[in-house]
């Protein structure tokens, strides 16, 4: 009993709650509890997705996500394997629909049969203009959907940012609108920030994908800021916002950025080499011919192929077959064309779990040329 006392856990329990060897009862209930439950271990919380080791973490509802890794896709109740979701990032999905189109999804597709590409398809039905890279401007920008964000960091991943131009009405909101609402279903184009405060708070809110529609930066000096901080945050090896907590005069608090970036503009919103470098920028042609809207583009583009519970099953059988091609084919000494950390590599092993006859070969240069 005396030793107990002066341990650390004896100090702590009569310090905080006035407990001593005196109470019998509850002491041998915490003594009980200290020593058979597991260690509270520290949890970062994540939003949409995550990535830890070689499984990727897709949340599907306030209370379960799915794991993917070379092995399996297997569901799991949320804050498994150290990974705890926030519980208002995602729409909820229907998990067994969800399920059913993943199983038939890999009963059809066996290891040495391609995917179908689904945001090929839906990229031909756009306005994005393929007058440069050999006319593959489309297949090029379906395999960056396929794994941007869903290989954020991963190994240290940096993907880029997506910077789509277009005059008005050729459909760049619309095209993100489907690109978000398939991630989590919360459908949220960003206005352009009035300061990197403002920017800052809502980049650090978001996961998955951060969009700023309509950019047209007015403002020399916030559009350099704004410039230098996606630079930094792209390529830090821990992305952060550092800002000072509110009511205090030396206080400061890290917000951790787990989003990727995208940018639509009528035309270019940023002229910094540094910035170009590490973005993809596609352009939007609505052409001379009378353009005819479809105010249900988004919705028709989702049900083609089975909601948001089949897009979503196509992206993770996509991933689980990419990871079985890493285990087999990833080369850590690889030479990119493109700076991006992972980025090149990761693209030729999509093309490869597509079906491409050249496995990609050709990206290296249509990246160079982009």
């Amino acid at each position: 009993g005396d030793t107990f006392s002066k341990s650390p856990f004896g100090v702590h329990l009569y310090r905080s709650y006035n407990l001593s060897t005196a109470d019998d009862r509850i002491m041998q209930w915490l003594g009980t509890l200290y020593s058979g439950e597991e260690p509270i271990s520290h949890v970062k919380p994540e939003r949409v997705m995550a990535i830890k080791g070689d499984s990727l973490y897709y949340q599907i509802s306030a209370g379960q996500m799915i794991r993917v890794n070379a092995k399996e896709i297997r569901v799991l109740d949320n804050g498994n394997d150290d990974i705890l979701f926030q519980s208002t990032a995602v729409e909820p999905l229907d998990k067994a629909k969800l399920v059913g189109a993943i199983n038939n999804m890999i009963k059809e597709g066996a290891d040495d049969k391609p995917l179908p590409n689904y945001w090929k398809d839906v990229i031909n039905d756009t306005n994005i203009a393929q007058d440069d890279i050999d006319g593959r401007v489309h297949e090029l920008l379906s395999y960056i959907y396929a794994i941007s964000p869903w290989f954020y960091r991963w190994r240290g991943t940096q993907l880029p940012v997506e910077m789509t131009l277009g005059e008005p009405g050729s459909g760049k909101s619309t095209l993100y609108s489907l690109r978000l609402n398939i991630l989590s279903g919360q459908i949220r184009l960003r206005n352009p920030p009035k300061d990197v405060r403002d920017w800052g708070a809502s980049v650090g809110s978001t996961g998955a994908l951060h969009v700023t529609d309509n950019v047209n930066m007015v403002n020399g000096a916030l559009r350099q800021q704004l410039s230098d901080e996606i630079c930094r945050l792209i390529t830090e090896p821990n992305p952060s916002i550092e800002a000072r907590k509110l009511y205090t005069d030396n206080d400061m608090v890290n917000i951790p950025v787990t989003t990727v970036f995208a940018v639509t503009a009528v035309k270019q919103p940023f002229n910094n080499p540094d910035l170009i470098q590490r973005s993809f920028i596609v352009r939007m042609d609505k052409g001379t011919e009378a353009m005819r809207y479809s105010g249900t583009w988004a919705d028709d583009q989702l049900a083609r192929f089975g909601g948001r519970e089949g897009w979503i099953a196509q992206q993770l059988v996509l991933q689980h077959k990419m990871f079985k091609l890493i285990g087999k084919k990833w080369d850590p000494d690889y030479r990119a064309s493109f700076r991006l950390i992972n980025f090149e590599q990761l693209l030729m092993l999509a093309a490869e779990a597509f079906g491409d006859p050249e496995k990609g070969a050709w990206i290296p240069d249509a990246l160079s040329r982009s």
